[in-house]
C-alpha cells in the first residue's frame, strides 16, 4: 500500500486529473441513482411500510375507469373488513392559510380520525385526531401540523392549543407530525392536517365532487390506504373486498352498481383513485442511462491514461519481474492503484452528487403549486452504492490496461531506452487500431451523443419559449384570486369578481378585463366529457376536451377573433337568469360535428370523469359517473384553437361556459393594456392593480399578480423543459469536458514520452511546423472517426427522445452541425497543446533526456 501511495506522489498531476475525471463520472452516476432511490426505492417514513396498500373503486365495465370512495361506503368498508387491521380515509384540499394580512393558498390533507394510526406515524407533538374530531356533525375544530410547517413557523414548543385561521375558519393546534412524515405519498407534502368532519367547510371547487356533502353515499370524493392484518396477503384482501363489493352493490345500487373495491399497491409520486403504475417511466431510466454513459466516457479517459502510464513504467515492470515478481503482483497492484484512485474520486464524486442534486430539487419544487419531500441526501444505500461504482470503475478502466501492462518482453524491455513508448513509431492508419486509439474513438463517439443529446434539449426550450400560443394578447396583466379562501361563498365571490372587473376596466390605459377558470399556460386546466347535444348522435362516446368559465371581455382581453358568431353577452353573466350557451374552439366542433357546421346546434356536458390539474405536475380527482347530463348548451360562437400550455397543440379541444352558468372560486382576471408589451409601464401597473384590490376588499387574496410574460416564464412546464434542457446539458458538457481533457491527458503524456524522438527529429531538421502536424494528425485523425461513429448513434438518440422535444427534430440541421463543431473544435485544441509544447523542446536537452 505504501508504494502505491508513493506512485500517486511521484506524479501528482496525473492522480489530481484521474481523481477529478472518476469525480465526474462516479457523481453524476450518484445523483442519478439518489433521484431513482429516492422517487422510486426508498420507503414511506412509518412504521412497516411494506404492510400498507390503497383500496380503490374501479368499473367492472370500463377498467380504465376509477372513482373515489364515499363516506358512508367507507365506513361500511372500515366496520366489515377484516383482512385490513385498520382503513383510513383521506382527500386533499387546497385552502388558505392567514399570513398576516395576507392570505396564501396551501394544500391540506382532509383525513379520518384513525389516519396516523393506521400510517404508524404518531405525531411528534401532542395527539392525533380522535374519533368525534370525523363526525361532520361536530362544531370542533382541530388541526395537526406537518413538521416542516411548524420549523418554518418558528418551531414553538408551545404551539399546542393555539388558533390558525384556514378559509377565514379558526383551528386549534392540536398536533404536529413527525419529522419528514409526508403522509400516504412520498412527494407530496401537505401543510396541514385536517379531520374529515371539516370536509364540507374547508373543499372549495379546486376538488370539489359535484356538491354533495360528504356523508351523501353518491360524493366519491375519498381516497383509502389501509394495513394489512398479520398473516394476510394481497389476495386474501382483494378476496374480502370482492364480496363487500357484491353487498354494497345489492344494498344501494344507485351508488355502487358496477364498481368493485380492489386493494394495490400504495401510490408513491402522487394522489390518484387509480392505481399507479409503479414501474419506473422512461425518464429516470433514460437518466440512469446518460449517467452510465458519462461514468463510461470517464472510465475509457482514464484506461487511456493508465495505458500511457503503464508504457511509460514499462522498463520498471521489467525490472520487478527481472527480481522475481509475479504477474499476478503487478496487476494487483495496478489494482490497487486504480482502486485507490476511485475511492478518491467516489468521495468528491459524493459531494458533487449532493450538491447537484440539492441544487435540482430545488429547482423542480420552485415549478410545481405545491410542497414537495424529495429527500435525496444520502443514506446508507447510496454509500453502497457509490462504493460499487468505485468498484466497477476500478475494474472497467484498470484491470484491462494491467493485464496489457503485465505482459511484458523482459530483454526488450530491458534494454529500451528510458521508457520509450514503442507504439509511438506506429505509422498510418493501423495505428488507429491500437488499443489506446480504441479507446479515444469510443469517448468521442459517446461524447458526442450526449452532447448532441444535450442540444437537441435546448433547442426544443428555446422553441418552448418562442412558441406561439394562437392569440394576440399584446400588454397584459393577469391577476389570480380565490375569494373562497377567506370564506365568501359564491354570492360574494360574484359580486367580488364583477366589482374588479368594473374597478380595472375603468384605469387608464386598460382596454379589457377577461375573467376566467383559468388562462393559457396556468398551473391549472380544467376538463369536461362532452358529446353533441339535441338527438345528434346520442350514443356516440363522449369527447374528452378542456373546459373554460368566462365573462363577456374574455376574448377581447386574450385577442381571441371568433371564427363565426358571436362571444358571450353581459346577461349571460348572471346566474340562473340566461339561456344555457356555449363557444366551443374549431377542435371540439370537428370532434363533434364532422362535415356538419356546429354554429346554432347544441352540446351536452356528460358530468362524471372530470379531472383538475396543474400542468405537468397532475394531480387527479375523477368525478363520479352519473346518468344525468346538463341542459344542452347552445352554440353560439366557434373560437380558434389556441395553445393551453407548452405541450398542447390545440387538439384536444375546448369548451367556453359564461360565468352565469358556472362558478369557480379560483379565478384569473386578464387585464389587456393598450401599451407596448414588454414596457416599463406594464411592469408599473401592477401596483395600481393591488391598490384597487386592496381598496374594494382587504381580505381577498391576490394569489398572483404578474404581466403575462413573467406569467408564461413562470409556467410549471415551461420550467420543466428548461430544468430538463439543464439537466442534459450538464450531462452533455460534462461528457466533453471529460473527451478533451483525455485527449489531452493522453497527447500531453505521450509527447513527454516522445521527447528523444523529437529531439532527434528537430536535430535532423524537422520544422517545429512538421513537428505540430505529425503530432496533431493522429489527434484529428481519432476525433473525426469518432465524429463519424457518434453521429448514428446521436440520432438514434434523438430518435427515441423524440416525444419529449418540443417541435425538434432528432434530424434538427443545427444541432447535427453545430454539435461535431463543437466537439471537433474543443478537441483539435485539446490535441494542438500539447502539439505546441513538443515545438519548444530543446534538441540537445531532448537528446540527453533518458
Amino acid at each position: 500500500m505504501k508504494h502505491v501511495l508513493r506512485q500517486f506522489t511521484h506524479s501528482p498531476g496525473f492522480s489530481a486529473l484521474a481523481v477529478l475525471i472518476l469525480a465526474i463520472g462516479i457523481g453524476a452516476n450518484v445523483a442519478m441513482f439518489s433521484l431513482v432511490h429516492a422517487l422510486l426505492l426508498r420507503p414511506l417514513p412509518v412504521d412497516r411500510p411494506a404492510e400498507l396498500v390503497s383500496v380503490y373503486n374501479g368499473d367492472k365495465v370500463r377498467k380504465d375507469l376509477y372513482r373515489g370512495v364515499s363516506y358512508p361506503n367507507y365506513l361500511d368498508l372500515r366496520g366489515q373488513v377484516r383482512s385490513l387491521s385498520g382503513l383510513a380515509a383521506f382527500t386533499i384540499a387546497m385552502v388558505g392559510v392567514a399570513d398576516g394580512a395576507d392570505t396564501r393558498r396551501v394544500f391540506a390533507t382532509l383525513v379520518s380520525a384513525n389516519y396516523f394510526a393506521v400510517l404508524g406515524a404518531p405525531p411528534a407533538l401532542g395527539r392525533a385526531f380522535r374519533p368525534e374530531d370525523e363526525d361532520p356533525t361536530t362544531a370542533a375544530r382541530s388541526i395537526i401540523l406537518s413538521h416542516s410547517y411548524w420549523q418554518r413557523s418558528g418551531a414553538d414548543p408551545n404551539i399546542l392549543g393555539q388558533l390558525l385561521k384556514l378559509n377565514g375558519h379558526s383551528f386549534t393546534i392540536v398536533g404536529v407530525a413527525r419529522e419528514k412524515f409526508t403522509g400516504a405519498s412520498i412527494l407530496i407534502s401537505p401543510d396541514f392536517w385536517v379531520p374529515l368532519g371539516q370536509s364540507d367547510l374547508l373543499t372549495n371547487d379546486f376538488f370539489r365532487d359535484s356538491g354533495e356533502k360528504l356523508t351523501e353515499r353518491r360524493s366519491h370524493k375519498l381516497m383509502l390506504c389501509g394495513r394489512r392484518a398479520p398473516g394476510s396477503t394481497l389476495e386474501d384482501v382483494n378476496a374480502e373486498l370482492g364480496v363487500i363489493s357484491v353487498r354494497l352493490a345489492d344494498a344501494f345500487p344507485d351508488a355502487n352498481r358496477d364498481f368493485i373495491f380492489t386493494a394495490g399497491l400504495v401510490p408513491r409520486l402522487g394522489v390518484s383513485t387509480a392505481p399507479e403504475n409503479q414501474a419506473p417511466d422512461g425518464i429516470p431510466s433514460f437518466l440512469l442511462s446518460l449517467s452510465v454513459a458519462v461514468l463510461l466516457i470517464a472510465c475509457l479517459n482514464l484506461a487511456n491514461m493508465m495505458l500511457a502510464r503503464g508504457t511509460a513504467r514499462r522498463k520498471e515492470i521489467a525490472i520487478r519481474q527481472a527480481l522475481g515478481g509475479t504477474r499476478a503482483q503487478i496487476v494487483r497492484q495496478f489494482l490497487a492503484e486504480g482502486l485507490i484512485l476511485s475511492l478518491a474520486g467516489g468521495a468528491l464524486g459524493l459531494l458533487i452528487a449532493v450538491w447537484g442534486m440539492s441544487f435540482l430539487v430545488a429547482t423542480v419544487v420552485a415549478l410545481v403549486p405545491f410542497n414537495v419531500s424529495l429527500d435525496v441526501l444520502p443514506d446508507a444505500w447510496v454509500f453502497a452504492v457509490t462504493l460499487l461504482f468505485c468498484v466497477l470503475a476500478t475494474a472497467v478502466f484498470a484491470l484491462g490496461p494491467a493485464l496489457k501492462t503485465s505482459r511484458t518482453e523482459l530483454v526488450s524491455d530491458l534494454k529500451e531506452q528510458g521508457a520509450e513508448d514503442r507504439g509511438s513509431v506506429v505509422r498510418g492508419w493501423r495505428s488507429l487500431l491500437a488499443p489506446r486509439n480504441l479507446l479515444v474513438l469510443g469517448q468521442v463517439a459517446l461524447s458526442l451523443v450526449l452532447l448532441a443529446i444535450a442540444a437537441l434539449f435546448v433547442r426544443s426550450a428555446f422553441q418552448a419559449t418562442n412558441a406561439e400560443p394562437g392569440f394576440n394578447a399584446g400588454a397584459s396583466v393577469i391577476v389570480q384570486i380565490d375569494p373562497s379562501l377567506v370564506g365568501y361563498d359564491e354570492k360574494r365571490g360574484r359580486q367580488i369578481y364583477t366589482q374588479l372587473q368594473q374597478r380595472l376596466g375603468a384605469l387608464p390605459g386598460v382596454e379589457a378585463v377577461g375573467v376566467a377558470g383559468t388562462v393559457p399556460f396556468s398551473e391549472m386546466a380544467l376538463t369536461r366529457r362532452v358529446r353533441a347535444g339535441g338527438g345528434v348522435s346520442p350514443n356516440e362516446a363522449p369527447a374528452n376536451t378542456f373546459f373554460n368559465v368566462v365573462n363577456a371581455d374574455y376574448f377581447k382581453s386574450l385577442g381571441i377573433l371568433l371564427r363565426r358568431g358571436r362571444g358571450f353577452s353581459e346577461a349571460e353573466m348572471t346566474a340562473g337568469e340566461v339561456a344555457s350557451v356555449a363557444v366551443i374552439d374549431e377542435s371540439l366542433a370537428g370532434k363533434l360535428f364532422p362535415d356538419q357546421d356546429a354554429l346554432g346546434r347544441y352540446v351536452e356536458i356528460v358530468r362524471g370523469d372530470a379531472a383538475v390539474a396543474d400542468g405537468s405536475f397532475r394531480i387527479e380527482k375523477r368525478r363520479k359517473e352519473e346518468a344525468t347530463l346538463n341542459r344542452p348548451l347552445l352554440v353560439v360562437g366557434i373560437a380558434p384553437k389556441i395553445r393551453r400550455s407548452i405541450f398542447d397543440d390545440g387538439t384536444a379541444g375546448l369548451l367556453y361556459v359564461p360565468l352565469g352558468l358556472e362558478y369557480q372560486s379560483t379565478g384569473h382576471l386578464h387585464v389587456r393594456l393598450a401599451l407596448k408589451p414588454g414596457s416599463a409601464e406594464e411592469e408599473a401597473i401592477l401596483a395600481t392593480i393591488r391598490r384597487e384590490i386592496r381598496a374594494l376588499d382587504e381580505r381577498i387574496p391576490v394569489l398572483r399578480l404578474m404581466t403575462l410574460q413573467q406569467f408564461f416564464l413562470a409556467s410549471p412546464d415551461l420550467g420543466l423543459v428548461r430544468a430538463t434542457a439543464a439537466l442534459f446539458s450538464t450531462f452533455g458538457l460534462a461528457a466533453l469536458f471529460l473527451a478533451a481533457i483525455g485527449l489531452y491527458g493522453v497527447k500531453s503524456y505521450l509527447v513527454s514520452r516522445r521527447t528523444r524522438e523529437i529531439g532527434i527529429r528537430m536535430a535532423l531538421g524537422a520544422t517545429r511546423r512538421g513537428v505540430r502536424w505529425m503530432i496533431l494528425r493522429q489527434g484529428v485523425r481519432l476525433v473525426g472517426l469518432g465524429v463519424a461513429l457518434g453521429l448514428p448513434l446521436a440520432i438514434l438518440a434523438g430518435k427515441l427522445l423524440s416525444s419529449a422535444l418540443f417541435q425538434v427534430s432528432a434530424f434538427d440541421p443545427v444541432v447535427l452541425l453545430l454539435v461535431p463543431l463543437l466537439l471537433s473544435a474543443v478537441a483539435a485544441v485539446a490535441c494542438w497543446v500539447p502539439a505546441v509544447r513538443a515545438t519548444r523542446i530543446n534538441p540537445v536537452e531532448a537528446l540527453r533526456a533518458e
